[in-house]
């Protein structure tokens, strides 16, 4: 067991080689190539996510690859369509659900329990008291788009994998899904969480908007959420 005077809270390492060493520290932070990284693990999930990207190519060292995994088995589809079917009921107020890896809670199923907890929720807004053994968070966006908003940027502070279901009102759903490394995020597939999606539509690779994916005529994106021409659409509006 590590003594309190040897334990650290962060550490740093440099990518000299295609293998990381063992994390060292509550996070660790990684320069490899490409820029620099944070990366962390807690027995759940395992991830290392970008942080400042280098203009170019850092000389000596070696790329890395992000990654955001579970180290547990994924999350039932059954307790998304569950969720599902609360949050419609819960419209039009957005609701707050936790996802707790744990195979002897009192409600677990496939190895994970789900909490709603305590909150005060609006069509706008949700606030809850916090499970600190969550190891995903997901709030509703009751009609609205499945998207994070500046709110949840600022909020979602933990190493958790963060899930916003919207349009909530259709027969196809939208999800979105990221990792966060204590306040850093990268976007993920919800099928990294999830071991199905049901009627669900992934809003991976595809703006939230006009729904087109990277590549298919849409522009470059401005936001990882939104497209060239929706990002300029919007400004136009709140301007």
């Amino acid at each position: 067991m590590m003594a309190p005077d040897d334990f650290e809270l962060a550490s740093c390492v440099l990518a000299t080689g295609p293998e990381l060493p063992p994390i060292r520290g509550f996070v660790q932070y990684v320069v490899g190539a490409g820029g620099l990284y944070v990366r962390a693990a807690d027995g759940r999930i395992e991830a290392l996510v970008p942080v400042a990207p280098s203009l170019r190519p850092l000389s000596g060292l070696a790329m890395v690859e992000p990654y955001a995994r579970l180290a547990v088995p994924r999350v039932p589809q059954a307790w998304l369509d569950s969720i599902l079917a609360s949050a419609r009921k819960a419209m039009p107020s957005e609701a707050m659900y936790q996802l707790v890896a744990d195979p002897l809670a009192r409600n677990s199923y496939g190895g994970w329990a789900c909490a709603r907890p305590a909150q005060l929720a609006s069509p706008g807004a949700v606030t809850f008291l916090d499970l600190a053994g969550a190891s995903v968070d997901l709030h509703s966006h009751n009609s609205m788009p499945a998207f994070f908003s500046a709110t949840d940027d600022a909020d979602e502070q933990g190493l958790r994998f963060y899930v916003v279901i919207g349009r909530l009102d259709t027969r196809q759903p939208q999800i979105a899904a990221r990792v966060g490394v204590y306040g850093h995020t990268m976007p993920v597939r919800a099928t990294a969480i999830f071991d199905g999606l049901g009627c669900f539509v992934d809003t991976f690779g595809r703006c939230r908007q006009c729904g087109r994916r990277v590549g298919d005529g849409a522009a470059w994106w401005t936001e990882y959420d939104l497209c060239e021409r929706c990002d300029e659409a919007e400004a136009e509006v709140n301007a």
